[in-house]
């Protein structure tokens, strides 16, 4: 559906007292022995109202295991229970 794609980030030594988020857009960041970077990538935003999506698209979505059936219900309004086995 059309949510909003997500941000990315640069996490050095992340879940540590150390923690830092690196700038984006910066070219030269020098890290040390032992340092841990974590690379979160960006998301693509969906396209159109969630909530038009086809129901038997969400169905199977919900079916094989895409989407759980409670973010089928909040992002889809998709009641599962309806639409049966």
């Amino acid at each position: 559906g059309g949510a909003a794609g997500s941000l990315g980030a640069f996490v050095r030594n992340p879940g540590t007292d150390a923690e830092t988020v690196l700038p984006s857009t910066s070219s030269s960041t020098a890290l040390v022995r032992g340092d841990v970077l974590r690379i979160i990538t960006p998301g693509g935003g969906g396209f159109g109202d969630p909530r038009e999506r086809d129901r038997e698209r969400v169905k199977r979505d919900v079916d094989e295991g895409k989407v759980s059936a409670d973010r089928a219900r909040t992002d889809y309004g998709f009641n599962s229970s309806r639409h049966g086995p």
